[in-house]
């Protein structure tokens, strides 16, 4: 099983071509087992290319920088806004300014962690066998984005009630 040569007669040129590389059977041992093949030829048993020990779910550990960020945004758009209601001189607009960013800070919030729970979700999926690390990155990705989540709701829904009921 090395390398073949494939020679075209129009042209005259060989080209080497390269067989797939043989993997050694995980049930019987035997080296025979093509890599694009899912079992074994010898004994009929599932083969599974085991991943090098280290390797991270890249989904399992964006979930958790995305709800970071999620974070770090809500407290950037919050101290913003804060600064735009202090600056504010007209006292009749200042409900209708803080309703208003309210609002952007939901949208921009609510969106990275709608991102956080999605690559949550993925990187869940991709270490579910336990080849890939960072479980629990995911898994605390999933928890932080969803907890901020009810809180960012929760403020906006009071604002939003304060804003239409009570003012």
């Amino acid at each position: 099983m090395g390398d073949m040569t494939v020679a075209y007669p129009t042209t005259g040129i060989a080209i080497p071509q390269r067989e797939a590389p043989a993997l050694a059977c995980s049930s019987c041992g035997t080296r025979a087992v093509a890599l694009d093949q899912p079992f074994c030829a010898h004994c009929g048993s599932r083969v599974s290319v085991s991943v090098r020990s280290g390797v991270a779910s890249i989904a399992a550990t964006r979930s958790l920088q995305f709800a970071a960020l999620a974070v770090l945004t809500n407290i950037l758009v919050g101290g913003a806004s804060f600064g735009v209601v202090y600056l504010l001189s007209d006292a009749a607009r200042l409900t209708e300014a803080a309703v208003g960013l309210e609002a952007l800070r939901f949208v921009i919030v609510g969106v990275l962690l709608a991102v956080a729970i999605r690559y949550g979700v993925r990187g869940l999926q991709q270490t579910r066998d336990g080849a890939l690390k960072r479980r629990a990155w995911a898994i605390v990705g999933l928890v932080v984005s969803g907890l901020y989540g009810l809180l960012i709701l929760g403020s906006f829904a009071a604002t939003a009630v304060l804003y239409l009921f009570v003012l």
